[in-house]
């Protein structure tokens, strides 16, 4: 028997009702308990699979159920006013995702969360709304064989607010070009702050694109004639011949800005294959036979889950001390957050071990706490290690710096003095917090990002170096380092203008401070286990600078992993739910584990 098309919309429609009826009745259960691994992982696939199940019945829709796109049908005003709350709903749970990776404890937490989360199921909740309700219409329009006879008002697309939205959707489209161009060509002078967040979204702009083909398609029909022309409306396309070749171009342009926003997520097996080499080496092919069953139960269970890429990784419970004062010296205070079990931390995989944080921020900006991704010192904490996320002193910044830095921690300050004030804070953590706070001593591990990776790599392998001769505890033992995107060569970064004043002289006059503030000069057998994280395509960091620190550590026999993230540009860890920084998150607490 011949099935025809309006069968298969209408069971594809029942599919999608049932599929959107799920989401709506799971959408809740992240905000109040962690789901395992299996479930959450059916019910990530669920919203995949959903979504583009909407796109395609939306696509089915305006191709074979509404034949002209200004007739006066219900259906056609629903589809259309679903691609709009679609997209807009997305956009929504990214600011929801955002908004979550920054907000750290009190007052700004609650209202903080409270917003990303108010954010996030509105978001989703729209959107398994709209769905449903778009499919029940078109299972009843489908029932009916015909199309509807309701007098609703036609979709104008030539009114101010269809041409305000079609010229948005333009908009959208040329910044989609330039993002993709800031992707896939790592120079610097390409919008290094765009590429940035780019890769972190890129599941979400795969919609973001596909559906704004679509809304541009609706409002673009193939016959008619168009002929009431506004300001708005500057593609005066009258003919079918050029108006069908408008459309192929739009479709062909989205399909591939969506298919090279897709490159992220697919390249996702290529990262862990990477990992998962790089770890055999170092401890051996049966290396998780070395994690006990009850201490990976506290750890991520797969080194990617599409839930927790659409819903956020839940904020851990633990203690938190924010603002305590380490340092003053004339007009120069420093302070740090600590973060720290709940319960004893000798029955947690930490076992109290001490992690130092050192924030980015090109050694004149950032701070610690909301610019030094709190959630990740959280959950570290609910794992039983003792977080110190400290600030320490910036160079002038003479245009001012970000808003999350505060004034009092820029001043005419010199590596070495960043070095000296962090030295300073483990001779206090050797005399007081430790033992305020229970850390182990003989297990402390340090790690930054970007600037703060630069740091983390001049300590941790410099701690026993002769330069450095007194600036650290000699009680604490190192375990392991962990640079982010760390800079390597001195004489590159601090003999340029901008960061001229960081080391005094240049490298002819002041030789031996440029070699020993290039980490991987650094080296000796006394170093602890290195874990590098390194994006592919940083302009800002490229890859040859941790590839040097890589190669000089393994050099001389040392343990250094270097995870490798394909498309992955600078700070691509700071929005913890994207691809790559729950496979970062997989490996960072199993070498934190195989190293205390």
């Amino acid at each position: 028997m011949r099935i025809s098309i309006f069968q298969i919309i209408r069971y594809h429609s029942k599919i999608n009702l049932v599929l959107n009826f799920i989401i709506f009745c799971f959408i809740f259960p992240h905000i109040f308990y962690n789901l395992n691994n299996i479930l959450s992982s059916f019910i990530g696939f669920i919203i995949l699979f959903a979504w583009f199940s909407n796109i395609v019945l939306l696509y089915l829709v305006d191709r074979f159920l509404i034949k002209g796109r200004n007739n006066k049908t219900k259906l056609n005003k629903t589809s259309y006013r679903f691609l709009l709350s679609f997209s807009s709903c997305i956009f929504l749970i990214i600011a929801s995702l955002i908004l979550s990776n920054l907000i750290v404890t009190g007052t700004s937490f609650i209202i903080g969360i409270t917003i990303s989360y108010l954010f996030q199921i509105i978001g989703f909740l729209i959107i398994s709304i709209s769905g449903i309700k778009l499919s029940y219409e078109v299972i009843i329009f489908t029932c009916n064989k015909k199309k509807s006879k309701e007098t609703i008002n036609p979709i104008n697309i030539n009114s101010i607010r269809k041409k305000i939205v079609k010229s948005i959707c333009y908009f959208i489209n040329g910044i989609g070009i330039y993002s993709v161009i800031v992707l896939l060509v790592p120079i610097e002078f390409f919008s290094p702050e765009l590429a940035i967040v780019i890769p972190q979204i890129s599941l979400f702009l795969i919609f973001i694109f596909i559906l704004n083909t679509l809304i541009i398609l609706k409002l673009t029909p193939r016959s008619y004639d168009d002929t009431k022309k506004s300001k708005f409306s500057f593609l005066r396309i009258k003919s079918i011949a050029k108006r069908k070749h408008f459309r192929q171009g739009i479709l062909v342009m989205g399909i591939l800005l969506s298919f090279i926003f897709s490159l992220p997520i697919l390249s996702t097996p290529f990262s862990i294959i990477h990992a998962e080499n790089e770890f055999r080496d170092v401890y051996g092919d049966n290396w998780r036979n070395f994690i006990p069953s009850n201490i990976s139960r506290f750890f991520l269970e797969s080194q990617f889950n599409i839930y927790n890429y659409f819903m956020g990784i839940p904020h851990k419970d633990c203690n938190i001390e924010l603002d305590i004062l380490y340092y003053e010296k004339n007009d120069t205070k420093l302070y740090l957050d600590v973060y720290y079990p709940k319960v004893s931390g000798e029955s947690l995989p930490g076992n109290n071990s001490i992690i130092i944080k050192i924030h980015g921020g090109a050694w004149k900006v950032g701070d610690k706490g909301t610019g030094n991704t709190p959630i990740i010192s959280k959950y570290l904490a609910n794992q039983g290690y003792v977080v110190f996320d400290i600030q320490y002193g910036l160079m002038e910044f003479q245009n001012g710096g970000l808003d999350l830095t505060p004034e009092y921690v820029q001043g005419n300050f010199t590596l070495h003095d960043m070095v000296y004030q962090i030295g300073n804070f483990t001779k206090q953590l050797e005399t007081t917090y430790a033992s305020e706070y229970n850390g182990n001593l003989d297990s402390v591990f340090i790690m930054g990002g970007s600037a703060g990776g630069h740091l983390t790599s001049v300590i941790g392998l410099g701690y026993n170096d002769p330069y450095f001769s007194g600036n650290f505890s000699n009680a604490i033992k190192l375990k392991g380092i962990i640079p982010l995107y760390p800079p390597n060569s001195a004489e590159h970064y601090f003999n340029r203008f901008e960061f001229k004043d960081l080391i005094p002289g240049d490298p002819t006059t002041n030789p031996l401070a440029f070699k020993k503030f290039t980490p991987s000069n650094l080296v000796s057998l006394n170093d602890p286990p290195a874990l590098i994280f390194q994006g592919t395509q940083d302009r800002l960091v490229p890859p040859i600078n941790s590839e040097q620190i890589e190669k000089a550590i393994e050099g001389i026999g040392n343990d250094c992993i270097r995870l490798i993230f394909y498309f992955a540009t600078h700070c691509n860890d700071m929005i913890t739910n994207n691809n790559f920084a729950q496979i970062w998150l997989y490996y960072l607490e199993r070498f934190l584990f195989l190293n205390r």
